[in-house]
């Protein structure tokens, strides 16, 4: 669907295929998706926000766009171990990017940088105590030079802010009893700082802490509005059962959290903006 916000009206597009993980091209012409039609593999999709043109591109998941608009990067998870692979546009070639494994990383989103050399991603190992961890590294373009950069209790990349300077992270297990704290990563300094919102609407949180700490619930979509002052996403509980939040906004200048799209619960959600 495509929501005008100002309006509060939906468009259907793409009908007949189960959509996730959206991503808008940056001159608004393109949807690239991951979407699944019965009895076939995930596949990779582009559409045109009327639902013209829809075309599928490759078997993947959840895609990403340069800053230009001339490529795509997605997770190819047909096989072991997972790979990103970028597509140019324009000459029609895949390039792979990097190579791990051998288990997917759900809603973990792959983000270029501003100047659209680097290439950052969630990478999920094995930790000391058995169970699944992560951290964000980030892989340079020209020459594939891979480097972490998080350590210590496990993240997960979220989006980076238009500009360039900051990237959102969901940062696992820092206090323990299955919790996570949303926090903003200054790329330049590598200082980090929670997210705190108060309650901004019908729904919204009852403290002042607001969203800084999510228990037994992780960030499920996320998206971060053009200009810089808005952050629209989807919680989810960690049992992937009970239900999710549906879309919220947070005004990160008036320290605001508000849902967005009507009452009630949303399942399956993935949120893009316009650009």
């Amino acid at each position: 669907f495509v929501l005008d916000v100002e309006r509060g009206e939906t468009r259907r597009i793409a009908p007949g295929l189960t959509a996730s993980s959206v991503s808008w091209s940056p001159d608004g012409e393109w949807l690239a998706f991951t979407g699944l039609a019965r009895g076939a593999e995930p596949g990779l999709f582009l559409v045109r926000p009327d639902g013209r043109d829809l075309r599928r591109l490759a078997t993947g998941a959840r895609p990403s766009w340069s800053p230009d608009g001339r490529r795509i990067a997605w997770y190819d998870t047909s096989s072991t171990p997972i790979r990103i692979e970028v597509l140019d546009l324009d000459a029609e070639l895949v390039t792979r990017l990097a190579s791990f494994g051998p288990f997917p990383l759900p809603w973990a989103d792959l983000v270029f940088s501003a100047d659209a050399e680097h290439l950052y991603y969630t990478r999920t190992f094995v930790a000391d105590d058995g169970g699944y961890s992560a951290h964000v590294r980030r892989v340079r373009m020209r020459d594939r030079f891979d480097e972490p950069i998080t350590s210590g209790a496990g993240a997960r990349l979220l989006g980076r802010s238009p500009d360039g300077e900051t990237l959102a992270l969901l940062r696992e297990g820092e206090t323990g009893g299955g919790s996570a704290v949303l926090t903003l990563r200054n790329v330049s300094s590598g200082r980090e700082r929670p997210l705190l919102f108060g309650p901004g609407g019908p729904g919204g949180p009852g403290g002042p802490t607001g969203l800084s700490l999510l228990t037994g619930r992780t960030v499920a979509s996320f998206a971060w509005s053009p200009d810089g002052a808005l952050l629209a996403f989807d919680l989810a509980d960690t049992d992937e059962t009970a239900g999710r939040s549906g879309p919220l906004v947070a005004d990160l200048e008036r320290g605001l959290l508000a849902p967005v799209g009507g009452s009630g619960v949303v399942f399956g959600t993935s949120l893009a903006w316009r650009p």
